[in-house]
């Protein structure tokens, strides 16, 4: 059940029974709303291209160097300067002055974030970072965005649905016979199940759809 999975304990379950989850099978059918496409790289000189307001950037940047600004001096808001090989932009962190310990001068993260054109400086202040590694978990894909409710969060589905895809997404039967699969080009469904929570790309992810839709009404006739 979903106990078994790591991080699953009484709060949660609460919140997943919430939204009508309670089992493994339930949860591998609450799919994403929508998806953030950070497979593609848009660096701070290119994001420039596309006007001046909700610029998405996605790269991978440096600190260069920690400000703060407000009146009051025990309330200041902390601005976090970052630049990538073809420009610069500022982080502005309102309530989250952590992050001044946190993203030291000289670390090296993945970004993403809306920023718009300010005072001549690209800043934003609804943003998501990664340590820079080799392998990182939630850049260069793309990244399934859930229906919230409660105290549920991006990450926390995230990291459980994954689970589930895991343990038991990947045993998942067909339900469509195999000649009307191949007649309409679908795929297996526990192919289906994982490229539309964690599609690999924008194509498998089509495809992922259009057979989740086709097993619906097929079930449903």
């Amino acid at each position: 059940g979903l106990n078994s999975l790591k991080g699953v304990g009484e709060a949660s379950l609460k919140e997943l029974k919430r939204v009508g989850i309670n089992t493994i099978d339930e949860l591998l059918a609450y799919f994403p709303r929508d998806y953030e496409f950070r497979e593609k790289k848009v660096p701070f000189g290119e994001a420039y291209r596309f006007g001046t307001t909700n610029i998405r950037v996605n790269t991978v940047c440096v600190v260069t160097g920690h400000q703060f600004f407000g009146q009051n001096r025990y309330r200041q808001t902390l601005k976090i300067n970052v630049k990538d090989d073809t420009g610069t932009g500022t982080l502005i962190c309102f309530g989250r002055n952590f992050l001044e310990k946190a993203l030291p001068v000289g670390q090296k993260i993945f970004l993403s974030g809306v920023f718009n054109l300010k005072f001549g400086e690209l800043q934003c202040s609804t943003f998501d970072y990664e340590y820079f590694s080799e392998n990182p978990l939630s850049f260069g894909r793309i990244l399934p965005v859930y229906p919230l409710s409660g105290k549920l969060t991006e990450k926390f589905l995230r990291k459980t649905i994954y689970q589930a895809l895991e343990i038991s997404g990947r045993y998942s039967q067909n339900r469509i016979p195999a000649k009307l699969m191949e007649l309409n080009g679908l795929m297996n469904r526990s192919e289906a199940l994982k490229n539309i929570h964690f599609p690999e790309n924008r194509e498998k992810l089509e495809r992922a759809v259009r057979t989740l839709k086709y097993e619906e009404l097929y079930l449903f006739q």
